[in-house]
């Protein structure tokens, strides 16, 4: 029987792999390029059934991995779109990824892992504000 814990690991994991892909996969579908959106979201669905065999530092790398492909493809769009939120979203997951890789326990007098998440968060919601401003231009 499985504990909690651990069905809560495995729904962390999921949504690791699999949020940023759904938003990449929408930011792509709306800007017409219809493989990237399919590729980056079958990718994260593979990477979701697979974490079972993955060992600690293997679903380290692939969430890693995915996070960097996602911000980099949606990165890329926003610039030739000329997306200001989305570039700074881009720039906000970097700088997540950056600092969750030093070695500090604290940073800005903050624990590194809560200004890594409020990093993750204001890049994630300045994603959510690109795709809305890429809709607002195909409309």
């Amino acid at each position: 029987m499985r504990s909690k814990h651990e069905d809560c690991l495995a729904g962390a994991w999921v949504a690791t792999v699999i949020g940023l892909p759904l938003l990449a996969f929408d930011f792509h579908w709306v800007n017409g390029d219809r493989s990237s959106a399919n590729l980056l979201l079958g990718g994260g669905m593979v990477l979701a059934v697979a974490g079972g065999h993955l060992g600690p530092e293997g679903r380290s790398v692939a969430g890693q991995a995915m996070l960097l492909v996602v911000a980099v493809t949606i990165l890329i769009v926003a610039v030739f779109t000329a997306n200001t939120y989305g570039m700074w979203g881009g720039a906000m997951l970097g700088v997540a990824g950056l600092l969750s890789r030093l070695e500090e326990d604290r940073l800005l007098l903050l624990p590194k892992e809560d200004v890594c998440r409020w990093a993750l968060a204001v890049g994630s919601w300045a994603y959510c504000r690109a795709l809305h401003t890429q809709r607002l231009q195909w409309e």
